[in-house]
């Protein structure tokens, strides 16, 4: 995308278009490869928290509902927030912008990235 828009504009579109195409599944390839090389370092990880997964759970369940619970209450009832921009920024809150592109990406929000 940023090669396609350094483009000059008498560049024909076909290129344009040629381009865009190719740096949306470039980065959607990077995406998953950084989302597979953090899930194999979590992988690591998760095996000494074994004892401690049911309590984790737990807390993170009651973590997460109480986060979407205010903002949900407060971005739709009262400052009238779009469900759909609070999603993104609530994803973006919790498991940072890369998941947050990904999520607008797997919807086909491309006005939002």
């Amino acid at each position: 995308l940023g090669l396609a828009a350094a483009l000059p504009p008498a560049s024909s579109s076909v290129a344009r278009a040629r381009l865009d195409a190719a740096a949306k599944a470039l980065s959607e390839l990077l995406l998953y490869l950084f989302f597979a090389g953090a899930g194999a370092a979590g992988g690591a990880a998760g095996s000494v928290l074994v004892d401690a997964g049911p309590r984790l759970l737990a807390f993170l369940g009651v973590l997460y509902a109480g986060h979407a619970a205010i903002v949900y209450t407060v971005g739709v009832k009262l400052l009238k927030i779009p469900r759909a921009v609070l999603c993104i920024a609530s994803n973006a809150a919790i498991g940072g912008p890369a998941t947050a592109a990904a999520l607008c990406a797997g919807k086909r929000w491309d006005d939002a990235v």
